[in-house]
């Protein structure tokens, strides 16, 4: 049975208050492991401001961080032990009391009533259990936001009664608190987001690769193992065969988050921002034996999840390998992180390497037994069994870490062992025990807290996963082909499919096809039949798409060929075709459209899909008129493509573009997009450029690559701001940025950038050139991020 969870917020507040994925700027370099320093140690500033009325003397007061403690001088100014890269918690202690929260670095230096309540936000909201470049947003949202004005107005005012009320479990704060946390977690979604996985099923799926192979896919936040297994075959006489075999075991990892899009805070909570799915290599799945004309496989998918799904039919073995998955997705995804930004504020890239490396194998191992060491852990991973939420679970782990000692030094020590097989030391290990200990907090956050969690994606995902998944495949020996096997249409649209038996003797009266079709959003027409179920002599046929409700969807096309031998139809196999249907969706370049008057400048429109060759699409131009013209008219249709020529004077207007689809005598409105124009006579925006950078490290006998794409600029004397607008193909939206901070990581000398996306890789053999990493990054980026990138420059 798992422990209450009254005893483990003390832990959990002592935890969360180090959690951090950046710090502020120092000296001394901390070797890591592999690609060499990943952070440096150093020291920050910053100053402790008491509200009014506060019966505390500042030089009583102290300041620590996960590596040091310092003193606070009269003025409220103290200097503490830091890791670089941005800001990092620092909490103010009255001898063993809280009094303040905040952070240093990254901007931050005061450490007030304001900072406190940001911080208590954070844990409210449990951002630390989002991946680190989501971590980093969340906080720089909650810097300011208006939610948290009346949590450090109450912090204020009950420090003026208990000047230890935040460490004092204050009832007042915690429900001030609570009140903000819910109103964030329940405000409007944000407009645009990207939500990944769309389906409705159970986040694991199959796909084929070419006549003989799959591939295997992940759409959750959790961890999958994907068995492929041949189950029997059939002859030319229909008998089917058993032969069973296990023919290779797929792992496959959590989704990925993608950092170039950005959404409203409580869809950052939730996890609603874009996610990639993961996709293993091909399998092959072949026709076997030789006198087969089909084969069967089972792919089963087997991860963490509260649904049962058929782990009862799985045998012992794959049973105890569900129990071994579940707890590294317990441990590894969602408790370990914790404890991993409590000591080593790092990026994502050192976090992959610690957890992924084989050097730390053993360490992770050990810590994974000790987990199961927790009461009731063992019993919330067996399968077909009714666990409690993850949520709960992670705060019973928690817990025990305050409450057992043991547990305690076990994870202690499990973080030293994994750092030390990376080559990195931890500096001051044993002030590591302060932060375990020395710190209280309120009772009542642990109610945000746990529906933060609930909403979470990695508990969301789990919550709605199924424990085993078994995935049906047949191979054919089939020599039918239908082309395309794959298209995409717009609604309404209609898409052409071919059916070829190229080895047939059979020509004209000889063949007749079976057409059918999912038909949930289009039908099948050949001239004479209309349906989703038909014969046909016709070897082609149109599928006439629709959309319902506006949604991107999919339909399944199949048909079997027959040929007339012997006095009989013989079938000569099936073939499928895939046609999804895609809302046409309109983009603009740019988006700000910034000239001198007399000047003029291009504008663009971006259709995705990609028109059909044999479909009519009008583009119809506006602006109002207001600071220019399209060469002296405020219409203009036609063209892909406009000129915007500003007028003598400065001023504001908009382009406005809108998409129709010609269809006979009607006129079908697609969508439209609109770009701003600005007219100065000393621009207040410069247009950045896409620029690529990576490189390549090790040799034949393993190499590693990483690669990024960012927008540049030149650095403006005087800047206090830059504001970075374009759009991202892949995720079809627009990109704002705004800095500093800048993200990117090698701009050229005297510009600032901002990270749009990157990647690395790694392998063994013949390691790719530093030339090719970079064309391949420069092809997708010309593709994925085009047209111009306006930047706004704020002074």
């Amino acid at each position: 049975m798992l422990r209450s969870m009254k005893g483990w917020l003390a832990g959990f507040l002592v935890l969360a208050a180090w959690i951090s994925t950046m710090s502020c700027g120092g000296n001394g370099t901390i070797p890591g492991g592999g690609n060499g320093a990943l952070f440096t140690l150093g020291s920050g500033s910053g100053r402790v401001v008491l509200p009014a009325g506060v019966a505390l003397a500042l030089e009583t007061l102290r300041a620590s961080t996960p590596f040091g403690t310092a003193p606070i001088n009269s003025a409220g100014d103290f200097t503490v032990p830091v890791i670089t890269g941005g800001p990092m918690p620092v909490t103010v202690f009255s001898g063993d009391d809280v009094v303040l929260y905040g952070y240093v670095g990254g901007g931050h230096t005061l450490v007030t009533a304001d900072s406190t309540a940001e911080f208590l936000a954070y844990l409210a909201l449990a951002g630390f259990l989002t991946p680190p470049e989501v971590s980093e947003e969340i906080q720089s949202q909650l810097k300011g936001h208006p939610e948290l004005a009346a949590v450090a107005a109450k912090i204020a005012e009950r420090m003026q009664i208990d000047p230890l009320a935040v460490g004092n479990n204050d009832s007042e704060i915690a429900s001030a608190l609570n009140i903000a946390a819910g109103n964030i977690l329940n405000a409007p979604e944000g407009r645009g987001i990207l939500i990944n996985p769309v389906d409705g099923g159970y986040g694991n799926s199959v796909v084929h690769e070419g006549l003989e192979s799959i591939r295997a896919i992940n759409q959750r936040r959790r961890r999958t193992l994907a068995y492929v297994d041949q189950i029997s075959y059939t002859t030319e006489d229909n008998v089917e065969h058993d032969a069973p075999q296990e023919i290779t075991k797929v792992k496959l990892s959590p989704t990925t988050g993608v950092t170039s899009v950005v959404g409203a805070l409580g869809d950052l909570i939730s996890g609603k921002v874009a996610y990639a799915p993961v996709i293993s290599d091909p399998v092959t799945v072949p026709v076997r034996p030789t006198s087969a004309i089909k084969t069967k496989y089972n792919v089963t998918f087997i991860g963490i999840g509260f649904i049962a799904g058929d782990i009862v039919s799985l045998p012992e073995s794959r049973k105890q390998e569900y129990r071994e998955l579940a707890l590294r997705s317990l441990a590894l995804d969602l408790f370990l992180p914790v404890l991993l930004k409590v000591v080593i504020p790092a990026n994502k890239e050192y976090f992959e390497q610690l957890l992924g490396s084989a050097e730390g194998l053993e360490a992770v191992t050990w810590f994974l037994e000790r987990v199961q060491e927790v009461p009731g852990i063992a019993e919330a991973l067996e399968p077909n069994s009714q666990p409690p939420s993850p949520s709960q679970i992670v705060l019973t782990l928690l817990e025990w870490v305050v409450e057992s000692e043991t547990f305690q030094n076990a994870c202690i020590n499990a973080i030293q062992a994994m750092m030390d097989k990376v080559g990195l030391k931890l500096p001051n290990a044993g002030d590591l025990k302060v932060g375990f200990t020395n710190i209280s907090g309120m009772l009542k956050i642990i109610d945000a807290v746990l529906l933060s969690l609930d909403a979470s994606a990695q508990v969301v995902d789990i919550v709605r996963s199924k424990q085993a998944e078994i995935v049906e495949v047949i191979t054919n020996r089939s020599k039918v082909l239908l082309d395309p096997p794959y298209q995409v249409v717009g609604s309404d649209a209609e898409a052409e499919l071919t059916a070829r038996v190229p080895d047939a003797s059979g020509t004209g009266d000889l063949l007749k096809y079976h057409w059918t079709c999912t038909g949930q959003y289009g039908r099948l027409k050949d001239g004479i039949h209309e349906g989703n179920d038909f014969e046909s002599s016709k070897d082609k046929v149109v599928y006439a798409a629709w959309s319902p409700y506006g949604i991107d969807v999919s339909d399944k096309v199949t048909v079997e060929a027959f040929l007339f031998a012997d006095n009989e139809w013989k079938s000569l196999g099936t073939a499928e075709a895939t046609v999804d249907v895609r809302i046409a969706r309109l983009a603009i370049s740019p988006v700000l459209v910034a000239i001198k008057p007399g000047e003029s400048m291009a504008v663009e429109a971006f259709v995705t899909p990609a028109p059909p060759a044999n479909e009519v699409f009008e583009y119809k131009w506006i602006t109002h008129g207001t600071a220019g013209s399209f060469n002296g008219v405020l219409e203009k249709v036609g063209p892909r493509e406009v000129t915007y020529v500003a007028g003598s004077a400065e001023g504001t207007d908009k382009v406005t573009v809108q998409l129709f689809r010609l269809d006979r005598a009607k006129r079908i409105f697609v969508g439209e997009a609109s770009a701003d124009v600005k007219v100065e006579t000393e621009p207040s925006v410069l247009y950045g450029t896409i620029e690529v950078a990576g490189g390549v490290e090790g040799g034949y006998g393993g190499w590693s690559s990483w690669w990024e794409i960012f927008v540049q600029f030149p650095d403006v004397p005087g800047a206090t701001s830059y504001r970075a607008q374009g759009f991202d193909a892949y995720w079809w939206g627009q990109v704002d940025i705004t800095g500093p901070p800048f993200s990117a990581a090698q701009p050229a000398a005297g510009h600032h950038g901002f990270s749009l996306t990157g990647g690395s890789g790694w392998g063994f053999g013949e390691p790719p050139t530093e030339g090719d990493i970079l064309a391949e990054a420069m092809a997708y980026a010309a593709w994925r991020f085009p047209g111009d990138w306006p930047i706004t420059i704020t002074k």
